[in-house]
């Protein structure tokens, strides 16, 4: 009686290890995936981080460009704006010559006829 029950005891310890062993592969395996999801999830984060530097990067060269396209800009309206007002200022200097000429022939008219 005493060597089946310890045959039976020993039986069901071998047993439970051989459980045991297959819950302890599973966690060892479980920390592995994990171990590389930790070390997957760190290369993505420094692979995102870069590519965040290089947006940054190329965001501060895009604003340098808009900032001189508006300057370049603002100059070329100046420069229209300055031509604008040079040929109104002509224009109106013109109109100006021909009302005074016409009052000088109207003077001479009038001086003739009343001659």
């Amino acid at each position: 009686l005493l060597e089946r029950v310890g045959t039976r005891f020993t039986e069901q310890v071998a047993q439970e290890t051989g459980k045991l062993d297959g819950i302890a592969a599973q966690v060892t395996g479980g920390a592995v995936e994990v171990a590389s999801l930790g070390e997957a999830f760190g290369m993505a984060v420094q692979v995102f981080s870069a590519s965040n530097d290089k947006l940054a990067e190329h965001l501060t060269r895009i604003e340098a460009a808009l900032d001189k396209s508006m300057t370049r800009s603002d100059e070329q309206l100046a420069y229209y704006v300055a031509q604008a007002r040079e040929v109104v200022d002509l224009s109106m200097l013109s109109q100006k010559q021909i009302l005074e000429n016409l009052q000088q022939f109207s003077a001479q008219q009038a001086g003739a006829e009343a001659a």
